[in-house]
């Protein structure tokens, strides 16, 4: 059921256009009891059925703190919670952060975009909520740009890839 999703109704503006593993429930959950978080429903809800997933649309617009301006950015990679799939695991950002990452689970990075910046999990205000919002932890200057209220505003906002 590539395109529509069990949570087409929180999601109906976009649809999943490829899936890079098969969806692992069970290590969704793991994950979640192993760094004490609790990720957002609609988050475990997608990839539960459809890991990795690409939408159609996946142009995020946003506030960069890095370079002081608007900015836009692409969700390449939600990453995979199938540990056979090769690249991009979600394990493998938990297991082996970046440089400079900041230490404990208070961000925890489920995607990047085209440059390796990671989109992630905010929980520094409130460890213990289920649907913290959306930052990008920018690679190169370590800054962090806020991008949604939380998994479900940051997908019904992505814009279309524009060609001209």
């Amino acid at each position: 059921m590539l395109g529509g999703f069990p949570c087409g109704a929180r999601f109906m503006n976009n649809k999943i256009i490829e899936i890079r593993g098969q969806p692992r429930p069970d290590l969704v959950k793991k994950i979640q009891k192993r760094i004490n978080r609790k990720f957002p429903k609609d988050f475990v809800e997608l990839v539960s059925f459809h890991d990795g997933p690409e939408f159609e649309r996946e142009i995020v617009d946003f506030y960069n703190v890095e370079a002081n301006c608007r900015d836009q950015t692409s969700l390449g990679i939600i990453f995979s919670f199938d540990p056979l799939y090769p690249c991009e695991r979600f394990v493998d950002t938990l297991d082996s952060p970046p440089e400079f990452f900041p230490s404990g689970h208070n961000l925890v990075a489920f995607g990047r975009d085209g440059s390796g910046n990671l989109f992630c999990f905010d929980y520094r205000e409130n460890p213990e909520t289920d649907n913290p919002s959306i930052v990008l932890w920018h690679v190169e200057g370590e800054g962090i740009s806020f991008i949604a209220e939380d998994f479900s505003a940051l997908i019904n906002n992505l814009e279309p890839v524009r060609t001209d």
